[in-house]
This record gives structure tokens, sequence and C-alpha cells, in this order.
């Protein structure tokens, strides 16, 4: 049995998982005023942690601070922000450069993008009589109600991008706070997802913010959590809310401030008791998005056989061997390559009918996924390691694979070819027996 310390070295030692890369620039997606700040993204997702930005050079603007780095999750799904902090000198149309960055020996490059500058007399004439004034938000005019102040300029909203949908078909949530005060949330209760596999896409860590108008008035916004939802069966299910504490302050005198808000996750109530300012009074309040109905339909009938699995989506399907020829009792390497887009956080291993005189294990599973696609598209890697005792060629037949595809509207059944293995005379040697 001198195959077996094999086996568990090679259990003990996966191959590297290798990212899709992609790196962005982002900016407000509404005009700024000149005199007044604004942040530019550059966004690298499933690189490294140590990766290094070149500096960009930023004309017709003043750079006040940047870059701050902040990083999300690690591993594939990684996610790294370079902050910059700038101020509009003048209105016009504003060239914002892409730039490099150099992670994993290789150097990426961010898209060019446009970000148009307009007076303060445009903003004043834009927003007619919404028009507030710097440091309004902040200030709390006598007689004026806190809490409708509040209610009116701090919430939360769940985007979905489909309420009704079939098994295995992903649905889109976005969950986003908007904010125009100086305020501190916390969020005490994330929405429950009974009835779905849930992949998470990006969340407080990744630290994406906009600009949104509504009604006239601009709003910082604050993408909390976005995830992929795939339901496991059919019927009405509920996206829970998301429940989001707050501190807000307010000044009792006009000031000139930009009001800046601060994010957590389970941490109001555990730092020590906030000192009021002098001149300010703090508020809390509690919101919550509104609760979201999905209606699931089943798949069509009839269902395939057995070979059907819930895989929904549009796959191919490849089968190879690691090596052509082996020695008796070396370990080998099966891998089944399910590619495409769809439900890959669904799909199960495909059942293998061994041939006669081979010993074959339980798959491991390796992902390559692009994780900001929806579905998720990119690869799920089955690796079946086996071991052969008897010299001889070997034949592998055909495995198939059924899938829903969701653009027709119907059941596909792919299949691998045949492939073939030869098992030579001499035994392999585990190295560390020697």
């Amino acid at each position: 049995m001198k195959w077996i310390g094999l086996i568990l070295f090679f259990f003990a030692c996966p191959e590297p998982v290798f990212p899709q890369i992609a790196f962005k620039t982002m900016v407000p997606q509404q005009p700024v005023v000149a005199g007044e700040s604004f942040q530019v993204q550059y966004i690298l997702e499933g690189g490294e942690k140590n990766a290094l930005i070149q500096p960009p050079l930023f004309t017709g603007c003043r750079l006040i601070t940047g870059p701050n780095i902040y990083h999300g999750k690690s591993g594939p799904n990684s996610i790294s922000n370079f902050v910059y902090t700038l101020e509009a000198v003048r209105a016009g149309r504003l060239l914002i450069p892409g730039t490099t960055v150099y992670s994993g020996n290789k150097i990426y490059r961010s898209n060019t993008v446009y970000l148009d500058i307009i007076s303060p007399a445009e903003a004043s004439r834009l927003q007619g009589k919404n028009t507030e004034q710097p440091g309004e938000g902040y200030f709390l005019k006598p007689g004026e109600d806190p809490y409708q102040k509040i209610k009116e300029n701090l919430f939360v909203k769940v985007q979905v991008d489909k309420v009704d949908c079939r098994v295995g078909e992903a649905v889109l949530a976005t969950f986003k706070l908007y904010s125009r005060l100086e305020s501190k949330s916390d969020i005490v209760k994330n929405p429950g997802f009974y009835g779905f596999t849930v992949y998470d896409m990006a969340g407080l860590d990744d630290k994406l913010t906009a600009t949104e108008k509504i009604n006239g008035r601009l709003f910082d916004v604050h993408t909390i959590r976005k995830v992929q939802l795939y339901p496991l069966r059919a019927g009405r299910f509920t996206i829970d809310p998301m429940e989001v504490r707050n501190r807000v302050e307010f000044s009792r005198t006009a000031v000139s401030k930009k009001t800046e808000q601060q994010i957590a996750e389970g941490m109001m109530g555990l730092e020590e008791e906030e000192t009021v300012k002098e001149g300010t009074d703090l508020y809390e309040s509690s919101i919550s998005t509104t609760p979201v109905e999905v209606l699931v339909k089943p798949l069509p009938e009839p269902v395939p056989s057995s070979a059907f699995s819930g895989a929904v989506g549009r796959f191919t399907l490849k089968g190879t061997l690691s090596k052509q020829s082996l020695a008796k009792n070396e370990q080998g390497y099966f891998d089944i390559i399910i590619s495409g887009a769809g439900n890959f956080t669904q799909l199960v291993a495909p059942v293998i009918q061994w041939p006669e005189g081979v010993e074959g294990f339980e798959p491991e599973i390796k992902d390559e996924l692009d994780k900001m696609h929806t579905p998720l598209k990119g690869s799920r890697i089955f690796r079946y390691p086996f071991v052969c005792s008897a010299k001889g060629k070997y034949e592998w037949p055909s495995i198939s694979f059924t899938f829903f595809d969701r653009d027709s509207n119907r059941y596909q059944t792919i299949y691998t070819r045949p492939v073939m293995l030869e098992v030579t005379e001499d035994f392999a040697i585990n190295k560390t027996d020697i």
C-alpha cells in the first residue's frame, strides 16, 4: 500500500487557484460641483494584497489625499481598493486617467473615464428650491424635528434584479445605505436567505461608494452587501430585512462641513461611550430594508432522469487525464471541467464509472469564477485521484452532464470524449518510503 502516502501527499498540496483579475476605474455617477471634493476608486479584483499601483497623474483637479488602500476578502475573490480624494477646480469635462497596477508579476491597466464638473450656479439651477447650503445636513435648525430629518436623509434599500425566476436561476440582491448626514451606522441584523444558496460578491470591506440623485438631492451611497442568490426549490421565499442602527450627530449652529458616514457590523455598544462635542447633539435611530418576496417557479416537466442534478445555465464539458501513461500503483488524476455561466455553487460531482482494475477516490473541487458576473461565469474542476493495480490499457467511457438551458428553455445533455490510459509493469516508488 505504498501509494497511500502518495495520495495523502497530493491531498495535502492542492493546486493553486488562478483567479480572473480585473482592474477598473470608478468615479461618482453624478456631476460634481466645482470647489467640492470627490473620490476616485481604482479597484483590483482577484489580485494580490501587496499589489503596487502606479500613482496616476491628475490634471484639472487638486489632490487632497491618497491613495488610501482598503483590502477586502483574501484569496481568488480578493478586492483591493485604491482611493484618491480630489477637489474639482473648475467647471467642464474632467478626464480621470486610467493607471496600472503590478500584481503577481503582471501589469494590469484600468480604464480612463470622464466626469462632469458643474459650477455652483449650475448646481443651484438644476436643484432649484431643493438646493442646500454646505453643511445643511449637519445643521439642525431651531424647531426642526431631528427624527424626521433623519428619516428623510438616512435610509437603506435593497435592490433585486428580478422577483420572478426558476429554480437555480440567479437573483442579484444589493443592499445600500443612502445618507446626507453625519452618522455612524451599525448593521445589527443581516438578512436571512432561506431557500437560497448564497454567493457573496461585495461587502463593507470592499468600500464601494458612489453618489446618486434622489428627488433632486445628492446622496452618498455605500454598498453594504451584494450577493447572488440561487433558489434551491420552487415556492415563495422572502429576503428578510437588513436592520441598521444609527447614531447621528447634528450641530446647533450653522457650519460649513461636508457630512461623512461610518459603517460597521456589530460594533455599536462595544466601543466606549462617545463624548458629545460642544454645540452638538446625538440622536439614535433604527432603519431597515423592506422585505422582498421572490416567486421561484419549478423547472419544466418532464425532468430528465437521475442524470440531472439541478444545473441551470449554459455549460460545456471536458474530461482529461493528467498523464496518458502511468506505472502500476502510481497516482493519477482524472479531471472533469464544467465551464460556462450558471449556478456553479450548486453543481455536484459527476458519478464516475471506473474501468475494472482502477480504484478511484472522491474528487477535490477547484473553482475559477468571475464573481462580478451574474450568473457566475468561469469553470468548476472536479479532480478525481485514482490508481491502477495491474498493467494494461484502460478506457474511460463518456461521462454525461445534463443541465437546463434558461435561454432555450429546455434540457440539454452533453458528453465527454472517451480517454485512454496505458499502465506499465513498473511499480511507482513512494519517495517517502526510501
